[in-house]
């Protein structure tokens, strides 16, 4: 792989800030294809193969629905699509169709999950990325403020460049991205969790834990574990940590309110997912500690010094 493929691998914000090693690693397991001009990339309603980088050509991105095709983007060379094909197996959500002759670079979920395995930095770096989209598309929408429409009479949204080229489309974030800044905590935390459940199922995750908190409170780590990476998005705290180690969030209240928290853990030698679901209501300077431990149940103490489990599914 030349120069020019590696600048359009590390243009996409799940890579960018990944080490030259390891691009060139992503690279390495890109395949070569080539498409003519009206040929098909990407089908809706069927399983994408993975994710593509664009090195020539252009392509138009459109939806079929009852009421005919909606063009909803262009994208050109070192622009890139299919991001989610890596993470699941779920029917896509648009046509993709080339306008011109069009090559592009390959990489598929296999060969991704295998590059996870040996870097579960790239792990850590897809969930900055999908959050920093999250926020970033919620506050432009918010301040578009647009007019309110029936949900069937919606126009889609139309995929933009930013000043270095990258696209943002809706085949990179679900739709329900657009309109989920004016909801409520409780449905923001329930999107977030739905966003990032995927990535579990790429069995090289289970190196990291994850706990969605959406309630008035501060969360902070204990024990001298912090989280590898902490932030928030609407009011709703996003930490990611090691599923190996023994981990102690503590939620300090500043506020009346009802609690609200997911905690997505994978389970020991497996590549699936349990997830912890927590519902109460706080007080204002009340702290509540939720502990995670590597392979024991998960529990949570709250103030009167009584600890009581949380309620799992799988």
């Amino acid at each position: 792989m030349g120069l020019r493929e590696i600048e359009v691998i590390r243009k996409l914000d799940f890579f960018e800030p990944l080490d030259n090693r390891i691009i060139k690693q992503i690279a390495q397991q890109c395949f070569d294809r080539e498409f003519a001009a009206g040929d098909t990339i990407i089908r809706q309603g069927e399983p994408g193969l993975g994710l593509y980088f664009i090195t020539e050509g252009k392509v138009r991105v459109e939806i079929t629905d009852k009421g005919g095709v909606t063009p909803v983007a262009e994208l050109k060379d070192g622009d890139c699509l299919g991001e989610f094909s890596i993470v699941d197996d779920k029917a896509r959500s648009a046509n993709v169709i080339c306008i011109q002759n069009t090559k592009c670079l390959l990489l598929t979920r296999d060969s991704f999950s295998k590059l996870m395995s040996k870097h579960p930095e790239i792990a850590v770096q897809m969930v900055k990325a999908l959050v920093a989209r999250i926020r970033a598309t919620n506050t432009k929408f918010s301040q578009a403020t647009p007019a309110p429409q029936p949900e069937s009479q919606a126009a889609p949204p139309v995929a933009s460049s930013d000043s270095n080229g990258t696209i943002s489309s809706p085949l990179m974030i679900p739709g329900e991205i657009f309109k989920i800044y004016n909801d409520s905590k409780g449905k923001v935390k329930d999107y977030l969790v739905n966003v990032f459940e995927p990535l579990y199922a790429l069995k090289e995750i289970t190196r990291f834990s994850m706990a969605l908190v959406g309630c008035p409170v501060r969360v902070e780590a204990e024990n001298g574990c912090r989280p590898i990476f902490q932030t928030s998005v609407n009011g709703v705290k996003v930490c990611l940590f090691p599923s190996g180690r023994n981990q102690t969030l503590r939620l300090r209240a500043f506020g009346d309110g009802d609690v609200s928290a997911t905690v997505l853990r994978p389970v020991r030698k497996s590549s699936q997912l349990s997830a912890f679901h927590l519902q109460g209501h706080v007080r204002r300077d009340e702290t509540w500690r939720l502990h995670v431990p590597s392979r024991r149940s998960i529990w949570i103490e709250i103030p009167n010094g009584k600890a009581i489990g949380i309620r799992g599914s799988r």
